[in-house]
């Protein structure tokens, strides 16, 4: 058998050969998934055969060019204000820090002491990327330094500064944030409750006691776009946490043993009472949703039957707070009012929403956003 470097090279050789076969093919399917948050697949390879390699990570975290991206126990990460354009939306960008600044900036004990708790994010330009989240109450205090250094630098929500980070940058905080938060929430042995040990630099945490290894999870979620037999029509719904006026397409999680296809019918006939059609079921797009790592399954499924009185609401469960039926022309108005921020619940308007012209959808930041355009534009 090969080393391992030279295994890890020949990978490296025979996948970027396949890539360039395929990458026409997959540029083409994949049109609708440059066109929301997460899914742009970053700027970094992430490298599998680095991060199980200890005597590669060893060298990888003692390089000097390796940077650390900080998180406070909330997961908020280190952002800073990036270009001054004037009128122009603020921009932001992640704070790359170097191993001696992170580490003080974490009050940790010594550099070395930052090894075990860093996460390794992937390699780009032959610089190793690491993330760290403090432990402690808050990290504010304790990185006042750093951000005095750093302009217009400070924990920020992920969901709401998404879209002001850039797609590429915005996916690999989205991998961090989903990577932290299931560290955070595994630290025990489901089996025997015995502590968990952190392996693969940050990617895989296995028990001594059972001898078991558990993974990052993945929750797989349907969102669909609900359009008429005669495609004139779309079902948009809200929840009943979002503020009134604001729209989306409907969603839920998969079951055990469930396809999608399967699922995105019963989600349907369950929130909405709209029975669809099985075979007319679309796969438009994915989008990985960091809170807390979601794969939303974007697709287009057609209702059996055209709504009766179009602008009745529809029938819904409790989850639901209202269900309507709306043109093209209805939801590409909807689409120039999107909400342009991630967190639904942070509308600027209060109180309730009746006329069409104020009604809104998620922003582009969303996949809800990209299923609705996608219908909107076709003939």
């Amino acid at each position: 058998m090969l080393p391992r470097a030279l295994r890890s090279a020949a990978w490296r050789t025979r996948q970027g050969r396949a890539s360039g076969k395929r990458m026409a093919s997959v540029v083409s399917r994949a049109k609708w998934d440059m066109e929301h948050a997460f899914a742009d697949g970053g700027f970094l390879e992430r490298r599998e055969d680095l991060r199980t390699d200890p005597e590669a990570m060893r060298m990888a975290l003692a390089e000097p060019t390796s940077r650390w991206l900080l998180s406070n126990p909330r997961f908020h990460f280190l952002l800073q204000e990036v270009g001054d354009t004037p009128g122009s939306t603020k921009k932001l960008g992640a704070v790359w820090l170097p191993k001696d600044t992170a580490a003080k900036a974490m009050c940790a004990d010594d550099e070395a002491s930052m090894d075990g708790t860093s996460s390794f994010l992937g390699i780009h330009n032959g610089v190793h990327y690491f993330t760290v989240a403090s432990t402690a109450g808050s990290i504010d205090a304790m990185a006042k330094d750093t951000l005095d250094s750093h302009a217009g630098a400070g924990f920020y929500d992920l969901r709401k500064a998404v879209s002001q980070l850039s797609p590429a940058e915005a996916t690999v905080l989205g991998y961090a944030r989903s990577l932290l938060a299931w560290q955070s929430d595994n630290n025990f042995c489901s089996k025997c409750g015995q502590a968990l040990k952190l392996l693969d630099q940050g990617h895989r945490k296995f028990c001594e006691s059972c001898r078991k290894t558990r993974y990052p999870v993945i929750m797989p979620c349907v969102i669909m776009l609900v359009c008429s037999p005669d495609r004139e029509l779309c079902l948009l719904g809200r929840k009943s946490s979002w503020k009134e006026g604001v729209f989306s397409c409907l969603a839920g999680f998969m079951e055990v043993g469930e396809t999608a296809p399967n699922a995105a019918a019963r989600e349907v006939l369950e929130e909405a009472f709209v029975e669809c059609d099985l075979e007319s079921m679309e796969l438009v797009s994915t989008q990985p949703w960091p809170f807390d790592a979601n794969l939303m399954i974007g697709c287009q499924i057609t209702a059996k039957e055209n709504p009766g009185a179009r602008d009745q609401p529809v029938n819904h469960e409790e989850g639901l707070a209202e269900g309507r039926w709306f043109t093209k022309s209805e939801a590409q108005a909807m689409l120039a009012r999107s909400v342009d921020a991630a967190y639904l619940g942070a509308m600027p308007n209060e109180g309730r929403i009746d006329g069409p012209d104020e009604m809104r959808v998620p922003g582009p930041h969303a996949i809800a956003h990209t299923l609705i355009k996608r219908w909107v534009e076709s003939p």
